[in-house]
């Protein structure tokens, strides 16, 4: 599970072994941003889906090859970076038929009218 923190803005992590019964002590990350959505894929990966509070605003993703023992950080894909301002997040990503994700969050429009966007996008292998 990863966990916000609103001072420093980096995601916390902590892990359950007894299927959340209990968890361990979180620890930091080096994703800087925050709310976030886990998203398991048929091929192991797992993908970090999170808002990025600031310029540019928008929504990001972050990959773990090894079970989110770790995150590819030096490779951070943006999904958005056009939104006007902080006022983004809570994104939640599905996987679709076709092999695409959807992410689907809140955003403000160019109106500044607070509404639910979302992008579809194919993640490379």
């Amino acid at each position: 599970m990863l966990l916000r923190e609103n001072n420093s803005h980096y995601l916390y992590q902590t892990v359950s072994d007894d299927e959340g019964w209990s968890w361990s002590a979180p620890t930091q990350t080096a994703i800087w941003g925050y709310p976030a959505h886990l998203l398991a894929l048929p091929d192991g990966r797992i993908v970090c889906v999170y808002g990025y509070r600031a310029h540019p605003y928008g929504i990001r993703l972050v990959v773990s090859y090894d079970n989110c023992a770790s995150w590819d950080v030096q490779h951070i894909l943006s999904i958005r970076d056009d939104l006007p301002n902080k006022n983004l997040g809570y994104p939640s990503s599905v996987l679709a038929d076709d092999g695409s994700i959807l992410t689907v969050y809140y955003g403000q429009d160019v109106d500044g009218i607070t509404c639910i966007q979302g992008s579809q996008y194919f993640l490379e292998e």
